[in-house]
Parts: C-alpha cells; sequence; structure tokens
C-alpha cells in the first residue's frame, strides 16, 4: 500500500496489520514486473453490474456466493 496524504498516513497507523517501509524504487521492483492476471469472476461481475444494474458491492457479495462461479 502506497500513502499519498497525512489524511491517508493517519488512517494506516490506525490499521491492525504488519507493515514494512520501502522506498517506491523498491516497492515497483517487486510488484510491477508483469501484470496481475484477472480474477476468473471479474468478467461476470461486471456483466452484473452493467447488464443487471448491481451495484459494485452487490456484485462482489453474488460473486462470494456463486459457487458456480469458482
Amino acid at each position: 500500500m502506497k500513502v499519498n496524504t497525512e489524511k491517508g498516513a493517519q488512517l494506516f497507523t490506525g490499521m491492525d496489520i504488519y507493515a514494512q517501509e520501502q522506498t517506491v524504487q523498491e516497492m515497483y521492483a517487486k510488484n510491477h514486473k508483469t501484470p496481475a492476471p484477472f480474477p476468473a469472476q471479474r468478467n461476470k461481475i461486471f456483466s452484473w453490474i452493467h447488464n443487471e444494474g448491481l451495484t459494485a458491492t452487490a456484485a462482489m457479495q453474488r460473486a462470494v456466493s456463486d459457487n458456480s462461479l469458482e
């Protein structure tokens, strides 16, 4: 996670997670060599949003509970 603002830093420090400080160069050297693959559910989620008018939240909840997408 990259924190860009003071408000973001305040929110980040309030989270109960492991964090390791890195430079931007170190961060991008590890994470941006190849694009991440899309999850299998992605196309179905966007279809529900576009064709059925679901909100992004509702589509995500449906994808989590829909066993046929696995």
